[in-house]
């Protein structure tokens, strides 16, 4: 996405893997990745801005 004087993206992926043994509970195993870049550019000034999340994820799900 491009504004102005300002250029930037924002990326995520997520890889998840569930299992569902019981009929209301289950468990979950993933992946999680976010990408944010940002940059502002003026005549003489170029600032730069980039963050990056990575990680596992575990979790617990419960249906009614």
């Amino acid at each position: 996405m491009s504004y102005d004087h300002y250029d930037g993206n924002v990326s995520s992926v997520a890889v998840n893997l569930m299992y569902q043994p019981f009929r209301n509970v289950g468990f979950g195993l993933g992946y999680r990745s976010l990408f944010i870049s940002l940059t502002h550019s003026r005549s003489s000034t170029t600032v730069q801005f980039d963050q990056t999340f990575r990680g596992p994820l575990l979790s617990m799900n419960a249906s009614f």
